[in-house]
């Protein structure tokens, strides 16, 4: 089994296009243990700002990941979203289940995947269709990065926002175990009038580091 600890630091935490700490900077970090047969679970942490009493958000993932050939792979797995100290008339506590196919054409590589939650933040089912990918800019050490994403949602009223897209698109440079992102994110049909799925350019500092035959 191997193990792999992250950090990192971003200067607003987006899900999906939405600001998760009303634009504030975000610290962020978790755990990654894998076995040789594909198999994973992992736990992820940051820091929120709901305008209530959330103030933590706790992932639990788990899941198998394997490949079809050298240039494909497919992952699933189950994922929850925890906000410890919360009230429970809030009920943010949700899960999803997911799964994504990767396939590299040479430095390239895409990955299309699919999240679905029986009830997210208990608004109903919800859907997540996401396409992203990566590629080298011919510049040393420095690639780009698109995505696109689709949000269905039952319960519009309670969360405030109907179905709507969010995209971004970046750069990063990898100095050996550090990572520098500047990634532009926006919503298209995103009906919060609170300004968090208003466009934003994010700034990320993160590192990585494998421990491995723990």
């Amino acid at each position: 089994m191997s193990a792999t600890s992250n950090i990192g630091f971003k200067t607003d935490y987006l899900f999906r296009g939405i600001s998760q700490t009303r634009r504030n900077p975000a610290v962020q970090g978790g755990f990654d243990f894998s076995t040789k047969s594909g198999y994973y679970i992992g736990t992820w942490a940051s820091n929120v700002d709901f305008g209530d009493t959330a103030n933590t958000e706790f992932d639990l993932y788990g899941g198998f990941t394997s490949t079809f050939s050298n240039d494909m792979s497919y992952d699933i797995g189950v994922l929850g979203y925890f906000y410890p100290g919360t009230s429970k008339e809030l009920n943010y506590n949700t899960g999803e289940v997911y799964a994504s196919l990767s396939k590299a054409m040479g430095q390239v590589s895409g990955t299309l995947s699919y999240n679905y939650s029986p009830d997210f933040y208990s608004t109903g089912p919800a859907n997540y269709l996401h396409m992203s990918i990566d590629a080298p800019t011919g510049i040393h050490d420095l690639s780009m990065n698109a995505g696109l994403g689709y949000q269905t949602i039952d319960d519009s009223v309670q969360y405030q926002t109907g179905d709507y897209m969010d995209y971004a698109l970046g750069i990063a440079y990898a100095m050996k175990q550090l990572t520098i992102g500047l990634t532009y994110h926006n919503t298209h049909n995103c009906d919060l009038t609170n300004g968090t799925c208003d466009s934003q350019l994010v700034m990320s500092l993160s590192t990585s580091h494998i421990h491995t035959k723990i």
